[in-house]
């Protein structure tokens, strides 16, 4: 079997339970501050709180949130990476078998 066919294979194995994370990096951070910032503004509705009175925590917690969005989107890539490279062998293994039953 051809390189790019087992790498195409690998790929669509792995994609079946660990997805490649879509989007790009930027987006995942950006949609993580914003559900912070969305919480914040639920919570602070709730209480009475201005958010306008806690811009400084407001734009602590916004930086969190970026950064915990692209912490997601980091930990998704790497465990479909890891993912590829475990079906890449696998294939290999099963293709070394095969080629060795045919001899």
């Amino acid at each position: 079997m051809e390189e790019k066919r087992r790498n195409d294979l690998a790929a669509s194995r792995a994609e079946e339970y660990a997805p490649r994370p879509t989007g790009g990096l930027f987006m995942a951070g950006v949609a993580g501050a914003g559900l912070l910032l969305a919480a914040d503004a639920i919570i602070s509705g709730f209480y009475g709180w201005r958010l306008r009175d806690n811009l400084e925590s407001l734009a602590g917690l916004m930086a969190a949130g970026f950064a915990g969005g692209l912490a997601v989107f980091l930990r998704l890539e790497k465990k479909n990476q890891r993912a590829r490279r475990n079906e890449r062998a696998q294939i290999n293994r099963d293709e070394d078998a095969k080629s060795q039953q045919d001899r």
